[in-house]
């Protein structure tokens, strides 16, 4: 499934009739809500990818109504920011997002992207390397794969992914 198929399929928007990018009824009608599952449900394989990118805040959006701390914009070295957290398979599809502020360390927000998942392999940056996170994804059947930070005196051990995929 791509994203033409899921744009263009009427059963799966729900009648929602055109499909727009920013329009800010399909937010307020859970639109995207309802479409991340979707996705979801085309995961194949055990690979998990896990990583997070910076979204800038337009500065006629630096003021939105609720206050910027309802709508997950925090203040960076680079201004105003959002971050999208996510998981996705090994084909980059993805599996679960979560929105914070910008200032927002990708460890406080792993335990809720990542959710359930079990009997998997993770691939994640230098940013989820954490003896704690480890221990949770042990604990749940999960084989990690995340190169240790320079000032780590006892790295955690490096998954071999060449081996198990080949």
């Amino acid at each position: 499934m791509n994203f033409h198929d899921i744009t263009s399929g009427p059963d799966i928007l729900c009648g929602y009739g055109k499909f727009v990018l920013n329009r800010r009824d399909n937010c307020a009608a859970g639109l995207w809500a309802r479409l991340l599952p979707v996705l979801a449900k085309g995961a194949r394989g055990k690979l998990r990818l896990v990583d997070a990118t910076h979204i800038k805040v337009h500065q006629h959006g630096s003021n939105p109504r609720g206050g910027q701390s309802l709508h997950a914009i925090g203040r960076t070295k680079g201004g105003l920011n959002s971050k999208l957290h996510a998981v996705v398979d090994g084909k980059g599809r993805p599996l679960a997002l979560v929105l914070t502020a910008g200032q927002v360390h990708e460890l406080r927000a792993a335990p809720e992207v990542l959710g359930d998942l079990r009997s998997v392999i993770i691939i994640a940056d230098k940013a989820c390397d954490s003896d704690e996170l480890a221990r949770l994804l042990a604990e749940r059947d999960c084989r990690i794969c995340v190169p240790a930070k320079s000032n780590r005196r006892r790295p955690l051990p490096f998954l071999n992914l060449l081996k198990i995929i080949t």
